[in-house]
């Protein structure tokens, strides 16, 4: 009876042991997350180099229009600094914009691009954003200089992840306007210019303000980009987005596709 009494109480000491080793195995899976922060006044200057091709339906066109061009941004993000409300303006701007057409090379006037101030929280999402709506060109979805600002903040990032996890987050850009679902892939962590960043990998789906309507176009995104763990600042980015016009009976029977590439690097 001793004997197996004490067979019994050794197999329950194998069992819990295993059981025990395997949390500790799962407390020890490191996590990564980013610190968003900027120094006052800090100014991030960012290169932004960019293609549009296939067709796409305009405000001013019932008919698809052709295009087929290239196009380089600078933009500029100056930070002020934290007020008594607890939030800190972000101030987007262009510096410089040309656009390549038939291998013509076009400067476009920085008036083109009104500056878009955002008000971001201590978790660095937008409360609130003034001159959105002076921007030009805002009836035109898809990835343009309005909605910029959402891929250079990792959503959800400033939580303790592991690598491979996948968290999803819906970003109201401005707020209590078009919303920005995102799927978030970590996938790694690397060094951009010696400074170690979250690798992640995302996909974007554009729901307009009022939701889907027949005519509405599918917007879709996918990126890869760095995030640098100490700051949370955007180090690159390459962004595909692609545009489809579907309901289109009136002028079409196939499908209007858009499609636009981006390149983003941080240039000081």
């Amino acid at each position: 009876m001793n004997r197996i009494l004490f067979i019994a109480m050794l197999m329950i000491m194998v069992v819990a042991s295993a059981i025990f080793a395997e949390e500790a195995d799962v407390e020890s899976v490191p996590k990564y997350q980013v610190i968003n922060k900027a120094n006052d006044y800090e100014v991030r200057v960012y290169d932004v180099k960019g293609s549009i091709n296939g067709k796409m339906i305009t405000p001013e066109e019932k008919n698809p229009v052709d295009v087929d061009f290239k196009f380089s941004y600078k933009i500029k993000h100056a930070f002020e600094k934290f007020g008594p409300d607890r939030l800190i303006p972000l101030n987007v701007s262009m510096i410089e914009a040309d656009y390549l057409i038939d291998g013509q090379k076009v400067a476009i006037s920085t008036s083109e691009f009104p500056k878009i101030t955002i008000m971001l929280d201590k978790r660095w999402q937008a409360v609130n954003v003034f001159g959105y709506d002076s921007v030009p060109y805002k009836g035109i979805p898809g990835i343009n200089y309005r909605s910029f600002p959402i891929f250079f903040i990792l959503h959800g990032g400033d939580e303790p992840r592991k690598i491979g996890d996948k968290w999803n987050t819906d970003i109201k850009f401005p707020p209590k306007a078009d919303l920005y679902n995102f799927t978030t892939v970590l996938k790694s962590i690397e060094k951009v210019s010696d400074i170690y960043s979250l690798l992640v990998n995302q996909e974007v789906k554009w729901i307009p303000k009022g939701g889907i309507k027949p005519e509405t176009p599918n917007v879709t995104a996918k990126s890869e980009s760095y995030f640098a763990i100490d700051s949370g600042k955007l180090l690159k980015s390459h962004i595909e987005c692609e545009v489809i016009y579907t309901n289109l009976s009136d002028v079409s029977t196939d499908p209007v596709k858009t499609k636009i590439a981006l390149d983003i690097s941080l240039s000081k």
